[in-house]
């Protein structure tokens, strides 16, 4: 779980400044959600703040024991509390952070165990002989059934979690090593869960395959048919966490102007975090509004444990070159639109989209991205035209798979992309497995999978027609059919 609440510190914040924390003091239980932030901070580094929580656990255990006077062949109930804790967590989700303020992880677990602390404290002052009364029963049957509680009790949390929420782990590794920029090993994780997909896992996957340049060729190797995401609203009612991943997929395309408008959302319905600050210091040093970043960075500066983001971004302020020089952000002023427009007027969804004027491009690759865009939509028609730019080349992998399924019905485009020849039998292979499926392409999406995943033509008839839905989810966290 390091990886999840390293994410629940990056959508937490705490400061000093009793003014930045005054919105949450005045909520009901704002001062507990605050110790439990101030807690959750230690995460900024996974080890420290584990090894914090095992040994809040181990005490708040020992203490349940203390505190009952439990005898030994009872004592395998003092780890109870602990346990549902952790099944409380695993049954969270999303939750933990997202929708629900951060606080509440660590805040809880703490004050119980403050509260077993003090008990424990008068106890030993009331009852001097509790020591060797303790000793009663100490047999090896109940040193096997503490034993044995305590695997069963740390190891159901697990499998529970796995179970209703299976995308939690890989989602958050995906977000934590994007924080990293380890680009890499975000398409490793990916692909490490080919058959478990959500429209969450595929963003930060697109943000990757763009950065090493992958993008042409490794988009449809996971399995685009996105499952459904248990988290929910503040009012309860099933919420699909599509602004989850928005921010991040948006500035990582290049719609710093949407990923901007976003997070001012974000800041304004959920209070401040260290996320959503970070993406606004990012994006306003992008379009050099200098005195926005600077405020911005000296809010930063007031958390714990941010000196180093500060650091490097405050020279920043000010020098456009600097900007221009850094590495992200010179991937992200490559991706950017040649115009301001609207919103409305990219193409969707925002992590593979591009500008909707198919006649504008910088070059071959922003070129390549509409086109990756177009047949993630399935717009055949708009990357037809779009392919027209590539004549004279050889277009990547996904690029030319596309046309052959045009081509198969249209064999002039074989005339302008002769090399699309040596793809046909391929595709009339697959025609010929993928016959039997047409009317049951559900069905054909299972058993085709593992033989032509990374397949666009597999893609095209089998990918993305509809939302699978999880048992107890009600009506309203349905997904209509078709491209999502």
């Amino acid at each position: 779980m390091g990886d999840v609440m390293r994410i629940a510190y990056e959508h937490s914040f705490i400061a000093a400044d009793t003014t930045l924390m005054y919105w949450l003091w005045q909520r009901s239980f704002g001062w507990l959600w605050i110790i439990g932030r101030v807690l959750l901070t230690l995460y900024r580094w996974p080890i420290v703040g584990g090894l914090f929580v095992a040994v809040l656990l181990t005490d708040g255990s020992w203490l349940v024991g203390y505190c009952l006077h439990l005898p030994w062949r009872w004592r395998w109930t003092q780890y109870l509390p602990a346990a549902a804790w952790m099944m409380w967590m695993s049954h969270e989700g999303l939750n933990l952070f997202y929708m629900r303020d951060p606080g509440r992880l660590l805040a809880i677990p703490f004050m119980v165990v403050l509260a077993l602390g003090m008990w424990a404290v008068v106890k030993r002052f009331k009852m001097r002989d509790e020591k060797s009364e303790m000793r009663d029963g100490h047999t090896r049957l109940s040193i096997i059934i503490n034993l044995s509680s305590i695997i069963l009790f740390f190891a159901l949390p697990a499998f529970y979690l796995q179970h209703r929420h299976p995308y939690l782990r890989p989602l958050t590794k995906m977000q934590v090593q994007l924080l990293d920029n380890d680009y890499a090993g975000m398409s490793e994780t990916a692909h490490e869960h080919p058959d478990m997909c959500n429209r969450q896992m595929a963003g930060y996957y697109t943000i990757a395959l763009a950065r090493t340049g992958h993008l042409a060729d490794q988009l449809f190797d996971i399995k685009l048919e996105f499952d459904t995401i248990r988290a929910y609203s503040y009012d309860g009612k099933l919420n699909q966490c599509l602004n989850y991943h928005i921010i991040d997929c948006d500035y990582h395309a290049g719609l710093i102007r949407a990923a901007r408008h976003y997070a001012m959302e974000d800041l304004t319905m959920n209070g401040p975090s260290l996320f959503t600050l970070k993406s606004m210091t990012k994006i306003s040093l992008l379009e050099s509004d200098w005195m926005v970043a600077r405020k911005y960075l000296h809010i930063l500066r007031q958390t714990p444990f941010e000196g180093e983001f500060c650091s490097k971004y405050e020279p920043m302020v000010g020098h456009p070159e600097l900007v221009q020089a850094d590495p992200e952000f010179a991937a992200i002023i490559k991706m950017m639109p040649p115009h301001h427009s609207l919103e409305q007027f990219y193409l969707k969804p925002g992590f593979v989209g591009y500008y909707a004027e198919t006649s504008v491009h910088k070059d071959i690759e922003t070129l390549t991205w509409s086109a990756m865009a177009c047949l993630y939509g399935k717009r055949m028609p708009q990357f037809l035209n779009l392919c027209e730019n590539f004549i004279g080349t050889t277009p990547p992998r996904s690029i030319a798979e596309g046309l052959i399924i045009l081509a198969y019905k249209n064999p002039d485009i074989l005339n302008a992309f002769p090399q699309l020849q040596m793809g046909i039998n391929r595709f009339e292979l697959f025609h010929r497995d993928a016959q039997p499926y047409m009317e049951d392409r559900a069905r054909g999406a299972e058993v085709l999978f593992e033989k032509y995943k990374g397949y666009y033509p597999y893609y095209y008839f089998f990918g993305n027609l509809r939302s699978t839905r999880q048992p107890g989810d009600d009506e309203q966290g349905h997904n209509r059919a078709g491209v999502n």
